[in-house]
């Protein structure tokens, strides 16, 4: 079953939430610009979603717990993706983060486990706490230019990552932004700066890692 929304503006609170019949939903262009808290949350049967241009906000736990959805596009009119929208999401694969996106909130990614690679837009200036905790399959990370705080934990648990290069906009780092991360990793900065050790399982590299906060350029 697929659902088409045509002239709605805004999808309320749990609209389709729990919905285990729908496959998949197209939101069509201008006319949803704002989905709200929890619209489409535990859809288990939920494998795609296609968003047109228009569409601004991505509201609370709006995907969380979409166990079976696979690939997102977020459109370059999103400014906003607020708290837990993705949470555990699990099937998770194929994520494209458009230029003009502004705010990635609290927990948006967490767990989601079968997530390999991001890219952050340089519009985006702030990650928020936890915002991709728990991808354990995530390997790479690209940021650009632009980003300046990365909130804490906001890549905690990301087991598979290796290596991240900070661009020199990044001002401050949220505590245990990389924590428990794998042992060896590098941080680089966008100079190509060794930035040390990080996001090891024991103390004496935690605290190695909290040392690079204020090595990164500013």
């Amino acid at each position: 079953m697929s659902r088409r929304f045509h002239q709605a503006h805004f999808l309320t609170a749990g609209n389709l939430s729990t919905c285990s019949s729908i496959k998949g939903c197209r939101l069509l262009a201008k006319t949803v610009t704002e989905l709200g808290k929890g619209a489409f949350s535990d859809c288990g049967s939920l494998v795609e979603v296609h968003f047109d241009e228009g569409l601004e906000i991505i509201g609370k736990w709006v995907f969380a717990h979409c166990s079976a959805l696979r690939s997102v596009t977020i459109p370059s009119t999103v400014i906003k993706l607020e708290n837990c929208a993705f949470e555990d999401c699990s099937s998770l694969i194929a994520l494209w983060l458009n230029e003009g996106l502004q705010v990635i909130g609290e927990s948006v990614f967490e767990d989601c486990t079968a997530l390999r690679s991001v890219t952050i837009p340089s519009t985006v200036s702030k990650l928020g706490l936890g915002a991709f905790c728990g991808c354990s399959n995530l390997v790479e990370v690209q940021f650009n230019e632009g980003l300046q705080v990365i909130g804490g934990w906001a890549f905690a648990a990301c087991t598979a990552l290796r290596s991240v290069s900070l661009p020199s906009t990044v001002s401050k780092l949220g505590g245990r932004a990389f924590d428990c991360c794998i042992n060896g990793g590098r941080l680089a900065t966008q100079k190509g700066k060794d930035g040390g050790r990080f996001c090891a399982q024991d103390k004496s590299a935690r605290r190695a890692f909290s040392q690079l906060q204020t090595r990164v350029p500013r």
